[in-house]
C-alpha cells in the first residue's frame, strides 16, 4: 500500500481456531491488532495507518481497514469491504462483499452492510438493519430495528430516521427530518422529505414526491400507488 510498510503477522499462541505459528493477514504495525482476546487478521486482509482491531474481531479475505477506524467486539470484516477514517464496527456486526463503511459512521449490534452499499457521515446503522445493494446511507441517518435500505439508487441522508420492519428500496430518496417505521415501504422513485413522520399518520404529513412513487403501510391495509 502506497506510503504504508505492512508486515505479514504469524501467531505466537494458540486461540480460539488459530494455531501458533499459523500466519496471517497483514498490518502496518503490531500496536494495529490488539492480543487481549481472540482479534485477528487473515488471508490478504490489510489493517494499517492508525486502525485497531481488538476484542473478538476478525477481518477476512480481501478487506482493508485504515484510518483511524476501530473494529472490536465481535464484528467480522470480510471480502473486499473497506472500512476507514474515523468509522467504528462493534458488536456483532458485519460489513462484506465490496461496502464501504467511513466518515464517523457507526455499525453495531447485529447490523450488516454489504453488496455495494456505502455508510458515512455520522451515520448510525445498529439493531438488526441492513443496508445492501447499493444503498446510500449518511449524513446523521440512523436506521436500525429490522429496517433495511437497498436497491440500485436508494439514497437517505439528513436527520432521517428508519427503524421497525420499514424500508427504503429501489431509486428512493429520503432526506430531511423524516421518521419511516413500523412496516411503511418507501420504494421506486419516491423522494420524501422535510418533516415527516411516515407511518399510520401518512394520509396528513407533506411529502414531497417526483416521478413514479409507492408509498405503503401493511399497518393500515392502505396503500399508495401511482405516478405524478
Amino acid at each position: 500500500m502506497a506510503g504504508h510498510s505492512l508486515h505479514r503477522i504469524r501467531a505466537l499462541r494458540d486461540f480460539g481456531k488459530i494455531k501458533a505459528g499459523d500466519l496471517g493477514g497483514y498490518i502496518e504495525s503490531e500496536t494495529r491488532l490488539k492480543h487481549s482476546g481472540d482479534a485477528w487478521v487473515f488471508g490478504q486482509a490489510q489493517v494499517y495507518g492508525y486502525a485497531k482491531v481488538t476484542g473478538n474481531a476478525q477481518i477476512f479475505g480481501n478487506a482493508r481497514i485504515y484510518g483511524n477506524a476501530k473494529i472490536f467486539g465481535n464484528a467480522r470484516i470480510y471480502g473486499e469491504a473497506q472500512v476507514f477514517g474515523n468509522a467504528k464496527i462493534s458488536g456483532h456486526a458485519q460489513v462484506y462483499d465490496e461496502a464501504w463503511v467511513y466518515g464517523e459512521a457507526q455499525v453495531f449490534g447485529n447490523a450488516q452492510v454489504f453488496g455495494h452499499a456505502w455508510v458515512f457521515g455520522s451515520a448510525l446503522v445498529y439493531d438488526n438493519a441492513q443496508i445492501y445493494e447499493y444503498a446510500r446511507v449518511y449524513d446523521k441517518t440512523t436506521i436500525y430495528g429490522n429496517a433495511q435500505a437497498f436497491g440500485i439508487n436508494a439514497r437517505i441522508h439528513g436527520y432521517v430516521q428508519v427503524y421497525d420492519n420499514a424500508r427504503v428500496y429501489d431509486n428512493a430518496q429520503v432526506y430531511g427530518n423524516v421518521r419511516i417505521f413500523g412496516d411503511a415501504w418507501v420504494c421506486e422513485y419516491a423522494w420524501v422529505s422535510r418533516n415527516v413522520n411516515l407511518d399510520s399518520d401518512i394520509w396528513n404529513q407533506t411529502i414531497q414526491i417526483h416521478r413514479n412513487w409507492c408509498v405503503i403501510s401493511t399497518t393500515l391495509k392502505k396503500s399508495i400507488i401511482g405516478e405524478v
